[in-house]
């Protein structure tokens, strides 16, 4: 049980992770983040 809520919470931090990556190097408008993101912020 608990590994499976482990792994649920690390895919989620991962995903955002991948929305903060995504905004900087601009590949799609993501409006939830209204903060702009660097790109070496987006690949840290």
């Amino acid at each position: 049980m608990f590994r499976i809520l482990f792994v649920f919470i690390v895919a989620i931090h991962g995903f955002i992770h991948l929305m903060g990556f995504i905004k900087a190097f601009k590949l799609t408008e993501i409006n939830q983040l209204a903060q702009d993101i660097s790109k070496p912020t987006g690949l840290l």
